[in-house]
């Protein structure tokens, strides 16, 4: 196939890729995120709520993540820009949450508020927002280069230690680290010298190799997640709903990084592409951030960023086309995990 990005893409942002590739890359950026399978799980123990509202949490999650990157996608940035839950977000309704006569029901009121502020302020008009004026910065390597690698660094902070576990974690430590390292080592093999089918698919290559390696050592069982509820139904304001001025604000300051740091990627995937990004257009990425927000506020969930780990897969992977990350949307989610309260496994589809 003819590329028409230089010597980044194989597959440029507007290409099509046939439906099997597009959906093994779809589940291959669903891997990627992190924290769509953390998060949750740590919210939901550390206020100690019961199974089926960890399971809320997790189909909401993943509901956010999902129309966010369609609207990076498809519907106004049209960039292949993937959105996952931010550690920001995580951590201000952790901290917010546990306040005595706030709770979890402050928290997501003051959130879905600040979500709304957020929106009026990156709706570009006749081509002007007011994110949009700090568009021009993001242009600047040093300042955008600065702004990915922090967010790395938050990222990194959650897969590290997820990584390597805890003393109570089964295979901790060797075991994790040594199949981890597994894992690792295959990705980077089939990125450097397998040819371009492999190289496309070497998280999953890898996420397949590593958890068998940690399955001979570490047998473990899914029948927790097997008995959990297919289906979870969404609720408006499911624990409640309150709202506080200063609440509002911190849950704004939180967003004003995610968006600067999600720019400042915006401008990298689309210089990769070779494509012109008008401040308008940033506008309206950082615009699809504020929605998902607003709906994470509405419905629980946790506000989006775009997430360095997919905008490496495209590096790696070669691939640009933005309907590669549409298509992790027509995969059925199923958020799961095991030992999150009292040791069963949650999971919630939806479609």
């Amino acid at each position: 196939m003819a590329t028409e990005t230089g010597d980044i893409f194989d597959v440029g942002i507007d290409q099509r890729l046939p439906v099997g590739q597009m959906l093994m890359l779809g589940v291959q950026n669903i891997f990627c995120m992190t924290g769509m399978f953390v998060f949750p799980g740590l919210l939901g123990r550390a206020y100690g709520l019961p199974i089926d509202q960890i399971a809320h949490l997790y189909g909401m999650t993943f509901v956010v993540c999902g129309v966010t990157t369609f609207l990076q996608s498809a519907g106004l940035l049209r960039l292949p820009v993937v959105q996952g839950p931010y550690a920001g977000s995580f951590a201000a309704l952790m901290a917010v949450g546990h306040i005595k006569d706030i709770g979890l029901a402050g928290a997501y009121g003051s959130l879905f508020v600040a979500a709304l502020i957020w929106c009026l302020l990156s709706v570009p008009i006749r081509g002007f927002s007011v994110v949009g004026l700090f568009a021009k910065y993001m242009r600047a390597p040093i300042i955008s280069g600065m702004l990915v690698i922090l967010v790395m660094i938050q990222i990194a902070n959650v897969a590290f230690p997820n990584w390597v576990g805890t003393r109570a974690t089964p295979g901790f430590p060797l075991i994790s680290f040594g199949t981890g390292l597994v894992a690792v080592a295959l990705v980077m093999g089939c990125t450097i010298w397998a040819g371009q089918r492999f190289r496309r698919a070497a998280v999953l290559v890898g996420l397949v190799g590593g958890t068998t390696c940690f399955a001979m050592f570490q047998p473990f069982s899914l029948s927790a997640v097997a008995a959990a509820p297919w289906l979870v139904t969404p609720s408006l304001f499911p624990f409640g709903f309150g709202v506080r001025a200063d609440l509002v604000l911190i849950f704004l300051l939180t967003l004003v990084p995610a968006g600067m740091g999600s720019m400042a990627m915006y401008q990298i995937v689309a210089d990769w592409g070779q494509q012109r990004l008008s401040s308008s257009r940033m506008s309206e990425g950082v615009l699809a951030i504020g929605i998902g927000g607003a709906i994470a506020g509405a419905f629980g969930g946790f506000s989006t960023l775009a997430y360095p780990d997919n905008i490496g897969l495209l590096r790696a992977s070669r691939v640009g086309s933005r309907y590669a990350t549409l298509a992790r949307l027509i995969q059925p989610y199923r958020a799961s995990g095991t030992g999150i309260a009292s040791g069963a496994g949650v999971r919630g589809a939806f479609f």
